[in-house]
């Protein structure tokens, strides 16, 4: 089976580094899609350009709002996150956002979160931890130096 695969934060740091290899990986036949899901326009220039390929789709979402990540996380089998705090305003906006994907990629069947960050380890909070947790989602973790 050749998984599809759900982006977040593809226009940062981390993000736009996995967005060029997953659309590496979407022309070489190793992903049957990509699904971009951002906050921000989705005309943005990098997101325009990845969105004319192929098997690419980006898809507005409100990290606020569960019922939006779960239309745009329905059918896809693996979703990488590399969400930074870009312009949310506080920390628990941060973490209310991570729990919220956490909860929308549980209810859609998602088989693997990855979670990537320059932060380590902390990236995934406790509270992030619980939600794995309940959605019976294996938590693994693994700082590479």
């Amino acid at each position: 089976m050749v998984p599809s695969i759900a982006l977040v934060g593809a226009t940062g740091l981390v993000g736009g580094h996995l967005l060029t290899s997953f659309l590496d990986a979407l022309a070489s036949g190793k992903l049957s899609a990509l699904r971009i899901l951002t906050t921000g326009p989705i005309d943005a220039p990098r997101l325009a350009e990845a969105a004319a390929k192929s098997g690419v789709i980006v898809r507005k979402v409100d990290y606020a709002d569960v019922g939006t990540l779960e239309m745009a996380l329905s059918g896809i089998d693996i979703v990488v996150s590399a969400m930074g705090m870009g312009s949310r305003s506080s920390v628990e906006s941060y973490e209310t956002s991570k729990a919220n994907l956490i909860t929308a990629a549980a209810r859609c069947g998602v088989k693997v979160s990855l979670w990537c960050s320059w932060r380590g380890e902390a990236a995934l909070t406790a509270g992030a931890r619980s939600m794995c947790r309940l959605s019976g989602a294996p938590i693994t973790s693994r700082t590479l130096r």
